[in-house]
């Protein structure tokens, strides 16, 4: 799952605690990255610190890997496949439990060996 999110948007605020809780299930059999652009590396470990959260964050200072997505609001997370493929994307945060319920029923979905369906 690769998550684009910012310290200063809304939405994302409240879908942080998702995130963390997604990277906290030991049931979870996903392998997440977030990205923060346009921010230094200091900023975004002082807000992770600040807000206790440990899942693992590409800081993108210049913006090309968000830029390399068109990514042109957050947040915005896509579901990889074991291809190397977007297989499903959720814009914007959702209600509570919407990321976990997407995520949850997309890799009920898969098999290492296939293409998730």
């Amino acid at each position: 799952m690769l998550t684009f999110w910012s310290p200063y948007c809304s939405a994302c605020l409240e879908e942080l605690p998702a995130i963390q809780g997604i990277a906290n299930d030991p049931n979870a059999e996903v392998t997440l990255v977030t990205v923060v652009s346009k921010l230094t590396a200091s900023e975004v470990q002082q807000f992770m610190a600040a807000k206790g959260l440990t899942f693992p964050v590409l800081v993108d200072e210049l913006g090309g890997i968000a830029t390399d997505y068109e990514i042109t609001g957050v947040p915005v997370s896509y579901f990889i496949n074991p291809d190397g493929m977007i297989d499903h994307s959720m814009i914007g945060a959702g209600s509570k439990g919407a990321l976990e319920n997407t995520l949850f029923a997309w890799l009920s979905t898969c098999n290492l060996d296939e293409v998730c369906r």
